[in-house]
């Protein structure tokens, strides 16, 4: 019995860890991760850049936004696919801007509540 109890909670807290965290409780920054804490590429290159923060910050508002539209899993799947992408940028600043744009498109497509006009341009 008790080495059942066991493996249960190994397989639990092995998949608590090895699951994209997307975090919709308070920012302090209103980004969706700590700049103080980073080791990522992608996120260091956000961290860095004025631009890619406006632009993390609406795809946060987006994610959150969706999240009473649509449900806490499909906002997340959604947050996620873009956070995927972001880490394929390997720290290219315009490589995340794209992701960005398209990741703030995908929101939209999807029914986003949030009016376009909201949303950060490229100067």
């Amino acid at each position: 019995m008790k080495t059942n109890k066991l493996m249960t909670t190994l397989a639990l807290s092995l998949a608590i860890s090895s699951a994209p965290i997307v975090s919709v409780s308070s920012r302090a920054a209103e980004q969706s991760f700590d700049c103080t804490h980073t080791s990522e590429s992608g996120e260091q290159a956000v961290c860095k850049s004025d631009v890619l923060m406006k632009f993390d910050h609406a795809i946060l508002k987006h994610h959150d936004a969706m999240v009473g539209k649509m449900g806490q899993g499909r906002a997340d799947a959604l947050m996620n696919k873009f956070q995927q992408q972001r880490k394929k940028c390997f720290g290219d600043a315009s490589c995340i801007l794209k992701a960005s744009q398209d990741a703030i498109s995908i929101f939209h497509q999807a029914g986003s509540p949030l009016d376009k006009s909201g949303d950060p341009e490229v100067k």
